[in-house]
């Protein structure tokens, strides 16, 4: 028996689009938009496989260039953000709701930071 994998390819747009909303950006992620929706008669599945050009789970060539593209026109702090959007817009488009991809998205990050290191007074004594 299979099992039917749903993706809401909204969710991932939807996350995106927050992230680039009023920013210098909006530019890029229009053409990124149209791009992406060009690539395959299907809308969900061309977002599907920009995801999965994202993570480098199923690597689209053209899609690849998209995200280069997409990727190098943002400076160091919204590259970081947009890691953000992007990894709760995919766990949504799986199936979580914002709350819980946001939850899911900040535990990784504590599972992955590094401890607090504090430093004595005095060292070694």
């Amino acid at each position: 028996m299979s099992v039917q994998r749903t993706y809401n390819h909204k969710a991932l747009v939807e996350e995106m689009e927050l992230f680039f909303e009023n920013s210098p950006f909006q530019e890029i992620w229009e053409y990124t938009k149209r791009m992406v929706e060009a690539h395959h008669e299907n809308c969900g599945e061309a977002w599907l496989q920009f995801d999965n050009t994202l993570t480098g789970e199923e690597i689209s060539i053209p899609l690849q260039g998209i995200v280069l593209n997409l990727i190098e026109q943002l400076d160091e702090h919204h590259s970081i953000r947009l890691h953000r959007a992007i990894t709760i817009g995919r766990a949504r488009a799986r199936g979580l709701s914002r709350n819980d991809a946001i939850q899911a998205h900040l535990q990784a990050l504590e599972e992955v930071s590094p401890p607090n290191l504090r430093l004595l007074d005095g060292g070694k004594k």
